[in-house]
Formats: structure tokens, C-alpha cells, sequence
């Protein structure tokens, strides 16, 4: 069984686990990484909740079967496509974890999802809800929702009750009409976005939101909302439309990278002659070749690299989405360096890993 495999079947992510489950790959994938984005930008993603009603033996609703599910999946259908709330209705009635947060499943790219969700939500319009879809002992309903929300804050430093008082204040004047830029100018401490008039970010839409990130989805655009307690403070939000953002706010969640992979005989699936020891030499000293810009990691990987594949690709990983559950753990350390950054080899169970990010 490919690692890959192995991966979609892993629970990386309880909510999830479904969503990702084993199935023959349609897109090239890597040991690392699945499926694998090689086109000169990252592909299109799109954001997506669920309602998820079980029914037979393994149903938390004991009693209800596959008709039963199918007709509640329709009825909820039906109050949805009417002008009910999605996120209330999942609250109430949906199986999955994500219940507690409106069904959000977060924001997928192409060929994560198992093959029945992937294309409805790559073939819907903001807004439009999916037929029933009945997969793994489930009916599901889906519905495609925004990907991204504009914020502004103001951060309110201290959690003393002059601050709650003063924040309570500023949330008032602010629904009266006051100006938020202002207010933020004079009141917030953080002294970045305070100079822009509170601009803060523009979030991408993840599966456990929280805070102002969490609360400006919730919200339309012009609304206030806060004040919102954190543990350094208050904070007093705005969802903003996109357009009036300055892009560099835009969160960015995609990397690109190259690696290497060096096996030994007790990886755990491409298993190589050389020993623990022997595969450790060899990473450190490919390190160091491209620490010294003697050879770049490219050149390295296609003649090292033991991942399938990765030699006629010079190692290249493609795109990598920081919200894919289907990525070894250690790309994450590439989503915290700058564009350049050769990383140290790391040690996993399918090898010894190298690293850099390429943009």
C-alpha cells in the first residue's frame, strides 16, 4: 500500500476522515505530499460545510436507517434552498464533529476530497447545496461557502474592567456610526494595523476558526463584532469588503518546495540497501552540498532522492496547501521560513527528509 493511501485512511483529522478516505489516486502524488500541483501557480481552492446524518448499526441516532436519514437529509435540504441556515441546521442535527462550528469543513484544494464530494464543490456556485450523497454509512448534504473575509480590528491591551469597560464603549459609538479607521488610529495597540486604520487581515476560511478570524465569517460585510476576549486583551472587529485591502494582508497558504528522500532499510515504504546510520551520512552530506550552494537541491535530487519518481522531477513537490492533511508533518516547518530556506534533514518514518522552499 502506498504511503499515500496509508495517508488517506490515517485519522489526521477526525472530521475529516471521511472526506479523505482511501481511493485510487487520479492526480501524480508524492511519498510526501498528495496529490502532487506542478502548474506554474496553485491551483483553484474552495470552501465547504456539511451536514452529516448517520443511520444503520454504527449510528450515534440509534434506530434511524438509510430511508429515515434520507428523508430528514431532503426535508433540511428543502429549509435550506428556502432561506434556513445552514449552520443552525447542522448544529442541530449533523453527526460530524464539525457540527459545532455550522458543519465548516474548511477549504479544500482539487483531488483531496473523495470523489462524490470534490465534484460538487468544484462544480458549484457560492451558495448552492448539494443533493443528498450517500457515502460511508452517511447521507451528507454540502454547500459551498465563502473563501475568504476582510477584517479589521481594534486590540485593547489588558483584561482589567477599564478595558472591558473602554471596549464596551468603543463597540457602542462604533454601531452609532463612529469611524472605525479613526477609532482604531487613536485606541488600538497594535501599532501595525492601527496606522492603517485598524486593517488587519484577510482570512481563508480553515476548519477551526477562532476568534476574529472565526467571528468575521460569521458576520456580513459592515458589521461590527467583540468585544472578543483573548489572553492578552479585547478585541473589537469589522468584516471590510475585500476589494478595499491591501493584498499583502491576504493570508497565504500555499508553498513550493523541493525534496529529497533518503531511505534506509527500515523506512517504513520504499525501503533502501544502506542502514540508519549509512542514510544519515548520506542526508547530512547532501545538506551540506546544497548549504554551500556547490550543488543545488534539484541537482541533488535527481540523482539521490529514493522518493518514486522524484528523480525525473528533480525532487520538485509542487504546490503545497497548508490545510491538505495529506502531507508528511514536516512540510509544515516550510510554511514558517521565507522563499530560499534550505531546512536541516529531518528524520521520519519513511526516511530521512530534505527540504527548501522554492517560493
Amino acid at each position: 500500500m502506498s504511503l499515500s493511501r496509508v495517508l488517506r485512511l490515517a485519522p489526521i483529522l477526525v472530521s475529516l476522515a471521511l472526506l479523505t478516505q482511501a481511493q485510487e489516486p487520479t492526480r501524480p502524488e508524492s511519498l510526501m505530499t498528495a496529490p502532487l500541483y506542478l502548474g506554474v501557480e496553485p491551483p483553484e481552492c474552495r470552501s465547504v460545510r456539511t451536514i452529516r446524518l448517520e443511520y444503520g448499526d454504527g449510528s450515534r441516532v440509534h434506530g434511524r436507517v438509510r430511508e429515515q436519514a434520507l428523508a430528514l437529509a431532503r426535508n433540511l435540504r428543502g429549509l435550506i434552498v428556502a432561506g434556513a441556515d445552514f449552520k443552525e441546521l447542522a448544529r442541530a442535527h449533523s453527526q460530524s464533529p464539525s457540527a459545532r462550528n455550522g458543519g465548516h469543513l474548511g477549504t479544500h484544494a482539487p483531488g483531496v476530497l473523495v470523489p462524490e464530494f470534490g465534484d460538487f464543490l468544484f462544480a458549484a456556485k457560492l451558495g448552492d447545496v448539494s443533493a443528498p450523497i450517500d457515502i460511508g454509512g452517511a447521507i451528507h448534504l454540502l454547500q459551498r461557502t465563502e473563501r475568504w473575509a476582510a477584517c479589521r480590528q481594534i486590540f485593547l491591551k489588558g483584561r482589567g474592567e477599564e478595558v472591558r469597560a473602554l471596549a464596551d464603549e468603543l463597540v457602542k459609538r462604533l454601531r452609532e456610526g463612529a469611524d472605525f479607521g479613526a477609532l482604531a488610529r487613536e485606541h488600538s495597540a497594535d501599532p501595525a494595523s492601527a496606522k492603517h486604520g485598524g486593517a488587519w487581515r484577510i482570512f481563508e476560511r480553515g476548519r477551526d476558526d477562532s476568534l476574529l478570524k472565526r467571528a468575521a465569517f460569521e458576520v456580513h460585510v459592515g458589521e461590527i463584532f467583540g468585544p472578543l476576549a483573548s489572553p492578552l486583551g479585547f478585541h473589537i472587529g469589522r468584516r471590510d469588503a475585500i476589494g478595499g485591502f491591501d493584498e499583502s494582508l491576504r493570508e497565504r497558504n500555499w508553498v513550493r518546495a523541493t525534496g529529497i528522500l533518503i531511505a534506509h532499510e527500515k523506512a517504513r515504504v520504499v525501503k533502501a540497501g544502506r542502514g540508519l546510520i549509512a542514510a544519515a551520512d548520506l542526508a547530512k552530506e547532501l545538506h551540506a552540498l546544497a548549504l554551500d550552494r556547490s550543488q543545488g537541491l534539484s541537482e541533488l535530487a535527481a540523482k539521490h532522492t529514493d522518493e518514486p519518481g522524484g528523480q525525473a522531477r528533480q525532487g520538485d513537490l509542487g504546490w503545497i496547501y497548508r490545510g491538505n492533511p495529506n502531507r508528511l508533518g514536516p512540510l509544515e516547518r516550510l510554511f514558517l521560513v521565507p522563499a530560499g530556506t534550505l531546512l536541516e534533514p529531518k528524520h521520519t518514518d519513511e526516511g530521512w527528509i530534505l527540504l527548501q522552499r522554492t517560493r
